[in-house]
């Protein structure tokens, strides 16, 4: 898996990048044309974070890191929202009283 994320990320790194260093400037001012480019950015940037994640999943030590950073915080998802949304409160009514 990480050899194909690889190589789709190398593909993808060396079709965009000249591409888009290639384009004049009265294509990147207009704002319809440039969402187009901003997504195979988007894009190319997912899949180079990607590729080094699944990089991470090959060693064991970290690749049990991971899975138990996640499982982490997957189980403590209910009180990061409880806190999230306490703050938020708190900061509304903070700024009611002052």
């Amino acid at each position: 898996m990480w050899t194909a994320l690889d190589a789709l990320s190398g593909v993808s790194l060396l079709l965009v990048v000249p591409y888009l260093m290639s384009l004049p400037n009265d294509v990147l001012l207009d704002k319809y044309q440039k969402r187009t480019y901003d997504y195979a950015i988007i894009g190319t940037s997912t899949l180079c974070f990607c590729r080094c994640f699944a990089y991470f999943f090959m060693i064991e030590s970290i690749s049990k890191m991971i899975l138990t950073f996640i499982s982490m915080i997957l189980d403590t998802f209910a009180f990061m929202f409880l806190t999230a949304w306490y703050i938020f409160l708190m900061s509304a009514i903070f700024c009611t009283v002052y």
